[in-house]
């Protein structure tokens, strides 16, 4: 063989070879693309189980350590038990008996009992009147009695009231 021919011969083989590498990375170009893209689709989605357990776990906690409080209208109260303490009494509405005194003569004298008959009694009435009252709803024995004399009055028609009382 000449060598040009033996020249052109290694010519024509490593050409050969060099479209057969270029083929070739080529084809590995495109198989590593499609590599690429699959793992790629694989590594983006994301596994939701462990948060999803860690939220429930999370609200399970809580619920265990919260305390649930009742409802704002209830208020506690203690109540001291049935023989305890002493009873409160209901305050009584006093008898007021009012002495006036006659300008011209002061040895007189009128009474006035307040909250029922108005109209002045004399004094010789007094205890009949009390007694009366005393009789009513809501008055008894120990109902108080308030004796509230002008300046005028005499003190001893003072004292006969509060003896008739």
């Amino acid at each position: 063989m000449s060598s040009r021919s033996a020249d052109s011969e290694v010519d024509r083989i490593l050409g050969a070879a060099r479209e057969a590498g270029a083929a070739s990375r080529d084809r590995h170009r495109r198989s590593d693309r499609h590599r690429r893209r699959r793992t790629s689709l694989v590594a983006i989605s994301l596994n939701l189980t462990p948060m999803i357990d860690v939220v429930f776990l999370l609200l399970l906690f809580f619920l265990a350590a919260s305390r649930f409080s009742p409802n704002e209208g209830m208020l506690e109260a203690r109540l001291p038990a049935r023989a305890a303490g002493a009873s409160m009494e209901i305050p009584r509405t006093p008898i007021r008996v009012r002495f006036l005194a006659p300008p011209n003569q002061p040895d007189q004298c009128s009474v006035t009992i307040e909250r029922f008959d108005e109209t002045p009694i004399p004094m010789s009435e007094l205890a009949n009147a009390l007694k009366k009252t005393q009789q009513q709803p809501g008055f008894d024995a120990d109902t108080p009695v308030h004796l509230m004399a002008d300046n005028d009055v005499r003190w001893d028609h003072v004292v006969n009231a509060y003896n008739a009382a």
